[in-house]
């Protein structure tokens, strides 16, 4: 079984995705993977991403950070 990808680098290595969570009122956001390395650079790890985040709905700083599967990806049949 695979590790879970720890680095933003990592996501990209493994064609995932970044979604994060407001603890505070609930908002829920994908995030685009390239403007986050570009951001935060490939060695960034996703909690110290989702440390940084602040909602744009309530102002919260922090969130909780989910990896997930781009919403194209399909399984091989």
């Amino acid at each position: 079984m695979r590790e879970p990808p720890k680095t933003l680098g990592d996501l990209s290595d493994s064609d995932l995705g970044l979604a994060l969570e407001c603890p505070s009122c609930g908002r829920k956001t994908g995030m685009f993977r390239d403007a986050l390395i570009a951001r935060h650079g490939r060695e960034a790890t996703i909690e110290a991403v989702g440390r940084a985040a602040v909602c744009s709905r309530c102002h919260h700083r922090g969130a909780k950070a989910h990896v997930v599967r781009p919403r194209y990806w399909r399984p091989a049949a």
